[in-house]
């Protein structure tokens, strides 16, 4: 979408490809390999971080220069991180800082035949919640900052409500906080003065409430800021996230059931998803897979047996003749 382009295109540099790869084994355990490709610095932020060792799972990682062609940069690397051992673990990753999703596969044992279930949601970045007013900015030209002002004010006003649950100062003062914010915004909005919203969010509110400095609490500034910085990064996060792109690919045991992709391999049981930006910046990215595997051996058996019966009860019925 060309909005969401524009609406992020100041802080982006180059993009990053990200395949995540799921291998689900017939005893219901898997393991997955992560390849990510791109500028070294891209590979090394936080807005999709590849796993580490944990208290019951154990990563092997490495990273190294990939060789330039002319479909690729000069300075791509790839950093790739496989799990050592299959796990049947529900795999979650929850941090805020960084993209939000989970994996977990499910295996479902009957007689004659096995079910092998694949869920994974991609969390949504709900651009549209936290940054609310920032429709009225969609169609802005390239060079066109205006869109800072309404992710500015999210950010600040999210901090000053963050300080506002700890704090013992009355409501007429975080009445007189936002008053002195919408008269600084608006301000900004008629004078064009969008370059002012264009550095961190804890010196935007600095040049805010100047004017009434003398009213506020001596560590105002100094408690506000970690609160700041919490949302700014995820701002940070958000706006990394603009031109990365994702592949995630299950290979499932059995013959493929249900599946809510458009790209798969039927032959070899491998399902894909392709989303980036656009698709989890409003809602949950959402995938699911269903494969089946018969027991051949328990169904032969099984015919073997029935013959087996009408044979003995023809036999039986032809001595009774």
């Amino acid at each position: 979408m060309r909005f969401l382009l524009l609406f992020f295109c100041f802080f982006l540099s180059s993009c990053v490809e990200n395949l995540i790869h799921i291998s689900v084994f017939s005893n219901g355990t898997y393991t997955i390999k992560y390849n990510s490709i791109g500028d070294k610095k891209d590979l090394e932020d936080n807005d999709f971080i590849h796993p580490t060792d944990s208290e019951n799972l154990y990563w092997v990682s490495s990273i190294q220069k990939k060789e330039s062609t002319q479909f690729e940069a000069l300075n791509t690397w790839e950093k790739e991180t496989i799990l050592k051992t299959p796990t049947k673990e529900k795999l979650i990753f929850s941090n805020s800082d960084n993209m939000q999703y989970y994996i977990e596969v499910e295996k479902r044992d009957y007689y004659f035949y096995s079910d092998y279930v694949f869920k994974s949601i991609i969390k949504s970045l709900e651009i549209d919640k936290k940054y609310s007013n920032i429709n009225q900015y969609l169609k802005v030209d390239e060079d066109n900052l205006s869109w800072l002002i309404p992710s500015k004010e999210y950010i600040i006003k999210s901090s000053i409500e963050d300080y506002r649950m700890f704090s013992n100062e009355s409501d007429i003062f975080f009445e007189r906080l936002n008053n002195q914010l919408s008269t600084y915004i608006e301000y900004a909005k008629e004078k064009e003065l969008e370059e002012k919203f264009n550095k961190n969010s804890s010196l935007i509110i600095e040049d805010a409430f100047r004017p009434i400095l003398d009213s506020l609490p001596k560590n105002f500034f100094k408690d506000l800021k970690p609160k700041i910085d919490h949302f700014e990064k995820e701002f940070e996060k958000n706006t990394a996230l603009m031109l990365d792109s994702f592949t995630f690919s299950v290979s499932l045991p059995g013959k493929l059931y249900k599946n809510n992709s458009d790209d798969f391999l039927d032959g070899d049981n491998i399902i894909y998803w392709n989303f980036d930006f656009d698709d989890i910046a409003f809602k949950d990215f959402k995938m699911f897979a269903h494969s089946r595997e018969v027991d051949s051996f328990k169904i032969q058996s099984l015919i073997i047996l029935v013959i087996l019966i009408l044979s003995v009860a023809i036999w039986k019925q032809s001595k009774k003749k």
